[in-house]
């Protein structure tokens, strides 16, 4: 059965009359939803939502984590866009109780049900960003990542670690992961691991412009503009300089 067909059933949830084609993600990936007549949730109009109805629909979905995630698994798995970015916010949603177990289960959801790089953002700069930030252990699994042959798996290596480099955290492993991704020929992949240097440049400036400076001959030149992006003028035309 669809998810759109058993989610309306399910016990505890909270839920009376709702289909999942009937909802969708706010604007800017914020995981919030806005409540239609009837139990139903509909798209806000122009994309903006008081915080607090995202906090009333939250505490209407009654669902402990594992069962919470059994639907999550069946959104991502339907291949739909919304439902992806619903999958993403409600799995983040619960970040403070992951375990270091999540991450085989996350693994699996990017290697089997991420098919293009919008969900794949949403979902790896919230919710895999949150467990690599609370579990630092876990983090030479992104240099598994990087060597995957699934795409939207290597991209997931580098924007991962995102929202923790906008924490100043991982600068060292956000270097390993680029150097396995560095000649990607995917340029999506080339755009996630450069996006995720910009990242880390903005709190270690000087450590970045190292590290382009020793492979700018190497680097493809999406990922080497995506990466010198906020570095001045001067910088950025030495770094874009070959040779």
């Amino acid at each position: 059965m669809a998810a759109d067909q058993w989610l309306p059933q399910m016990p505890g949830s909270g839920i009376s009359k709702a289909s999942v084609k009937g909802w969708s993600i706010c604007s800017g990936g914020s995981g919030q939803f806005t409540p239609a007549r009837g139990g139903q949730f509909a798209p806000a109009p122009g994309g903006q939502l008081p915080p607090a109805q995202g906090g009333q629909y939250r505490r209407r979905l009654h669902l402990d984590k594992e069962t919470l995630f059994a639907l999550c698994e069946d959104l991502f798995r339907s291949g739909k866009m919304e439902e992806g970015h619903i999958a993403a916010a409600w799995t983040w949603s619960r970040r403070k109780e992951f375990g270091e177990a999540e991450l085989d289960r996350f693994e699996r959801w990017i290697d089997r049900y991420v098919t293009n790089w919008a969900v794949c953002d949403n979902f790896c700069n919230k919710a895999v960003g949150a467990l690599f930030t609370r579990f630092p252990a876990l983090l030479p699994r992104t240099e598994a990542w990087a060597l995957s042959p699934n795409r939207w798996t290597r991209r997931a290596a580098a924007v991962s670690l995102i929202a923790p480099a906008r924490k100043g955290l991982f600068l060292e492993e956000s270097f390993r992961v680029a150097d396995l991704l560095l000649t990607d020929a995917d340029d999506l992949v080339q755009k996630g691991y450069g996006w995720l240097l910009k990242e880390q440049g903005k709190k270690n400036e000087a450590a970045l412009y190292a590290f382009v400076e020793a492979r700018k001959d190497r680097m493809p030149r999406t990922a080497l503009r995506y990466a010198i992006e906020k570095m001045g003028a001067a910088d950025r035309a030495k770094l874009m300089a070959r040779g």
